[in-house]
């Protein structure tokens, strides 16, 4: 549920973001998911510059919520990290 209520949050933040303009993100690719299994439409939804953005904006649990799924990207993309570097 927790995951549920900041996909929500993060869904709403991520809007804001696309208007700004400081990012890849454009309004389309959040109202018209093309394909919604793309890498690379993930990857710019979960960007760093979103992250950034977002933090900029003050939406902190959306921001983290970009930086985890970052993170778990990486941990799983990567079997090589310990399990103290995956953790921080």
């Amino acid at each position: 549920m927790v995951w549920l209520e900041k996909m929500k949050s993060w869904a709403s933040d991520v809007e804001n973001v696309t208007v700004e303009g400081k990012t890849l993100l454009t309004p389309v690719m959040i109202q018209e998911i093309v394909d919604p299994m793309s890498a690379s439409m993930a990857i710019t939804h979960f960007s760093e510059q979103v992250e950034s953005v977002m933090r900029l904006n003050g939406d902190i649990a959306s921001a983290d919520l970009c930086r985890d799924v970052r993170m778990w990207w990486r941990a799983e993309d990567e079997p090589g990290i310990c399990s103290a570097e995956r953790h921080n």
